[in-house]
């Protein structure tokens, strides 16, 4: 009383949600039923026989659902169809014993399975579900479907179990099965249902369109898939199917062929001995006997007239009581009651003259075949065709079972008249040990079999049957008419192979068939379509977090506008400040530019008089003062220039205006100018100067050679201004990356000074020395590291240091360079043999454009010693008088010029049609200078303070130039 108390008490809430809510409970457990029959409809198409479960089942998502979105309504909806689909898929089965208890059982577990499913959400999640939160749906995911689903898959595949549906050996397959099944189901159908009727999620749910459309597209991918890799299944089952058929067939005829073939050495036996008695027989056969297996008996049927039959009877007698004193040779016939009796006078007697074994075919000796209706239409027609021939199928006289089988008889006909020699060799094959020793190691037990004999009436065709109910037997004998297949036969049979046996002039019919598509369960489809299935519905998961998020995020854009649009005019002052300062940048990075130019055109200006005159001093003076004095002039003057040449560099890398050039160079001839231009040096300061080459597979390049030659320029220069003593090696060779181009490693050791871990960390900054009194012990801008770091990163290269303060220093730098073609080797040493083959035209005149009188004093005086005819203009305007009045080989012409600058004078050059050689000879010396230059109608550019071979090479470049 107490624990019906206790039950009236508990389910009190449930009665009274019901009774208020009928109409709507009604609806919801007809929606529940119909769906969840209709979807496990559908889940127990693709189930996994012989188990009981499905690897997908979609009804469990939907009871999930339902129970989810109605509580306690959609739990009796839930039981009914369960129990509807239970009822059909054991009524399908053919299984009926266990009635209607075992399909509400099931039922049950299902229900208990929807409410763990309910409760669980409940005790972990709450009554409100967030889908746009990925933890909410991640532990939503695992309490339903990993969790809720253990119970029903674990109290169903009990309860198979109990009932005996499945064994011991198939509890855990099933049971993983059908949990991996209702898991995928809940996992697939729950965003379906929700994106469908988004009523059921109870709290919004986002973009049922786009989920739906998300779903559509991942489950059209998988159901693609799935039918492809089924198609390639399905061809590849069937073929393998037919080979292993085909495999069967051969092997059947093959065991027949053997079997007839010992007729052939039987009637040998006859005809070579006429005088054949039943030790010889015995002797001849024993073996061939011991070797089939399929042959019961071997025999000799002599073939004789009425009239000869009695002197037959006693030749063999004679002969079997001198083997065999034992044997009474008779010969015999049957009665309509089957019973042995001696035998009547015939126009034909084929009496069984000799048999072996002997023993256990005793009752056959002696009987007349010919005198059975069955043995004696076969006998005529091998006698007329003179073809094998057997019988239809029989049962043995001699057998005590029931085993069919089969007399083949070979007819032999003698010319000798020999009694013994005309008659048939004749072989008893057993069907049932044949068929066994062929059939039974087929590699498909399931699949069916069928051998028959067409010729033979009723039951008594069919030789051997295996997997076919006689039903499906009928099918099969009557589904062909020669070698075309009659009727709708594939709808019971998929895969069906049919073979003619030929035994001697006959033939047997075998059939293999199997009755479904598969001759083995697919696993790999159906792990592929649960593992597809499964990653199409987390990623309808994965689309419901997404539409959440995009709701979310629309709401807020929506909620931030009005903001937006109150801050806008802030953003409006802010960007036009920001404008304004960029603006401002713009114009301070422009000044700085332009005084960079302006500085170096106005320090170069005087650096090429300073350099020009103190060369001219060096090549006009004999005095050794003066020759010293003019000496260090010209180094102050290299050296300032070479600082003015640094900060040009820095400048141009710092403004991403660094141009680098490709070209064809020699290592060869690098490494010589580089020992050339330190060889001197190094002597003066009582060093050893070493330039060595390492492995090397050509010696000719394409890269930036100049920029190469400057980085290793600066760490030579380095290297030997900071060694008192000892020695500076410089080591270049190739080396080779993952990439297919070469790299070129420098590396450059001394002897010298050393450095400290601290001054190798600000090493490479610009404008930074390795301490203070390095600047003033040995001068420098503290550039030269910092351009040379820049100029290897530029090219893709690298520079790397390993020093010790008193140890010496070494550096090494590595770029990138490709192999020159054979082509391009053979431009460079035309291109080098043709400088050196050319002299300088002894009677060219050229036209000098400077405004600057040192300059024009300095390019007058180092031209005029190789005997060519100088002019000098003083501006732009100037020139373009003189062209006009003069001929000229080429110009030379300054930029900045008062009255007309460079530019505008060539350009007016160029209206006039005069399309001689002109070369800017300036102290602008940036990239965009030279462009300018080019620009302007200019053929070259030559930049100041330059070098006596610079200035010659230009005109010898210049001198074949044709004018207009």
């Amino acid at each position: 009383m107490q624990a019906t108390a206790f039950l009236a008490v508990k389910f009190m809430p449930v009665k009274r949600y019901f009774t208020r809510h009928y109409s709507l409970s009604l609806k919801v457990i007809l929606f529940t039923a119909l769906g969840y029959a209709a979807l496990g409809f559908v889940g127990q198409l693709i189930a996994v026989p012989p188990s009981f479960a499905t690897i997908i089942w979609p009804a469990s998502g939907l009871a999930l659902a339902t129970v989810l979105a109605f509580e306690y309504r959609a739990l009796p909806g839930i039981f009914l169809g369960s129990f509807g689909i239970a009822v059909y898929i054991r009524t399908t089965t053919g299984d009926g014993g266990v009635q209607l208890i075992f399909p509400a059982l099931l039922a049950v577990c299902s229900t208990l399975q929807a409410y763990a499913g309910l409760a669980l959400v409940r005790r972990f999640i709450g009554r409100t579900i967030v889908y746009r939160n990925p933890a909410v749906v991640l532990r939503l995911l695992f309490v339903t479907a990993i969790l809720s689903t253990l119970v029903g898959s674990a109290l169903s595949t009990f309860l198979l179990f109990e009932y005996g549906v499945i064994n011991q050996s198939g509890l855990m397959s099933t049971w993983l099965s059908w949990w991996a099944g209702d898991a995928i189901g809940v996992i697939f159908v729950v965003p379906w249902l929700l994106a469908l009727f988004p009523r059921l999620a109870r709290t919004p749910f986002p973009r049922g369109r786009f989920v739906i459309a998300s779903l559509t597209g991942f489950s059209l991918s998988v159901l693609i898939l799935c039918a492809l890799a089924l198609n390639e299944e399905r061809s590849k089952q069937a073929i393998e199917f037919t080979n292993n058929a085909n495999t069967v067939a051969r092997d059947l005829d093959s065991s027949i062929s053997n079997a007839t073939s010992m007729l052939y050495s039987l009637a040998g036996l006859i005809r070579a001995e006429p005088e054949l008695n039943p030790e010889q027989f015995h002797l001849f056969t024993q073996q061939v006997l011991d070797q089939n297996p399929i042959l019961h008996a071997l025999s000799w049927n002599v073939r004789v007239t009425g009239i000869r039959v009695s002197e037959l009877q006693s030749l063999l007698r004679q002969r079997y009581a001198d083997a065999y004193s034992d044997t009474a040779f008779t010969i015999t016939q049957k009665d309509r009651s089957g019973d042995l009796i001696p035998y009547n006078t015939e126009d034909i007697h084929v009496v069984v003259s000799f048999i072996e074994p002997l023993q256990q075919n005793i009752k056959a000796l002696g009987y007349d075949v010919y005198s059975q209706s069955s043995r004696q239409e076969a006998l005529k027609i091998a006698w007329q065709t003179q073809q094998i021939y057997p019988t239809t199928p029989i049962t043995l006289v001699q057998e005590q079972g029931s085993q069919p089988g089969v007399l083949v008889f070979l007819p032999v006909q003698s010319t000798s008249g020999h009694l013994l020699q005309n008659g048939y060799a004749t072989a008893v094959i057993r069907i049932k040990t044949l068929t066994e020793l062929t059939f039974n190691n087929f590699a498909y037990p399931q699949v069916a079999m069928l051998l028959t004999d067409p010729l033979a009436n009723g039951e008594q065709g069919i030789l051997y049957s295996r997997n076919l109910t006689s039903e499906q037997q009928d099918i099969l004998l009557q589904a062909t008419t020669g070698s075309e297949w009659q009727g709708d036969i594939h709808e019971e049979f998929p895969i069906l192979k049919h073979y003619q046996i030929n035994l001697g002039s006959r033939s047997w019919s075998l059939y293999i068939a199997n009755k479904d598509v598969f001759i083995y369960q697919p696993w790999g489809v159906h792990l592929l379509l649960a593992s597809a299935t499964l990653f199409a519905g987390l990623l309808g998961w994965f689309m419901v977090i997404v539409a959440g998020y995009t709701d979310e995020i629309e709401f807020e854009v929506d909620k931030r506008t009005k903001e937006l649009s109150l801050t806008n005019q802030r953003l409006i002052l802010s960007e036009q400040k920001q404008t304004e300062a960029v603006a401002q940048a713009e114009q301070s990075n422009r000044a700085k530019s332009e005084f960079l130019a302006n500085m170096s055109h106005e320090i170069r200006t005087p650096m090429n008089a300073i350099l020009g005159l103190s060369q001219l001093g060096l090549k006009g003076t004999q005095d050794s003062q003066s020759l010293d004095r003019f000496k260090k002039i010209h180094q102050a003057g290299q050296l300032l220039l070479s600082i003015i040449n640094d900060i040009l560099d820095f400048s141009k890398i710092e403004a991403n205006k660094l141009t680098l050039e490709s070209a064809v160079f020699s290592i060869r001839d690098m490494i010589g100018e580089l020992d050339d231009l330190f060889r001197e040096q190094a002597e003066e300061k009582g060093l050893r100067l070493s330039c060595r080459f390492g492995k090397f597979s050509q010696l000719y390049f394409v890269g930036d050679s100049l920029r190469i030659k400057q980085v290793a320029v600066n760490l030579l220069s380095n290297a030997i201004k900071f060694t008192h003593q000892g020695e500076v090696t410089l080591l270049v060779e190739e080396v080779h990356s993952n990439s297919a181009d070469p790299r070129l490693r420098w590396q450059i050791t001394d002897t010298g000074i050393g450095m400290s871990n601290e001054q190798q960390a600000v090493l490479f900054d610009a404008f930074t020395q390795a301490d203070s009194s390095t600047s003033r012990i040995y001068g420098g801008s503290g550039l030269g590291m910092s351009i040379s770091q820049r100029l290897a990163t530029a090219m893709g290269g690298d520079i790397l240091v390993c020093s010790e303060p008193d140890e010496g220093s070494v550096f090494q730098f590595t770029v990138p360079v490709k192999f020159a073609t054979a082509a391009q080797q053979e431009r460079l040493l035309s291109a080098i043999d043709t400088p050196t083959s050319q002299t300088l035209p002894i009677s060219a005149n050229i036209l000098i454009v400077e405004d600057n009188p040192i300059n024009q004093e300095v390019i007058k005086e180092l031209l005029s010693t190789h005997g060519i005819q100088i002019t000098l203009a003083a501006n732009g305007q100037d020139a373009v008088d003189r062209v006009q009045r003069q001929t000229f080989d080429m110009v030379f012409m300054d930029i900045q010029m008062p009255v007309m600058d460079g530019y505008q004078a060539t350009r007016a050059i160029r209206k006039l049609g005069i399309t001689l050689p002109i070369i800017a000879l300036t102290a602008a010396a940036m990239v965009e200078d030279r462009q300018k230059a080019l620009a302007a109608g200019m053929n070259d550019h030559l930049s100041k303070p330059f070098k006596e071979p610079e200035l010659l090479a230009m005109i010898v470049k210049w001198q074949n130039f044709q004018g207009g």
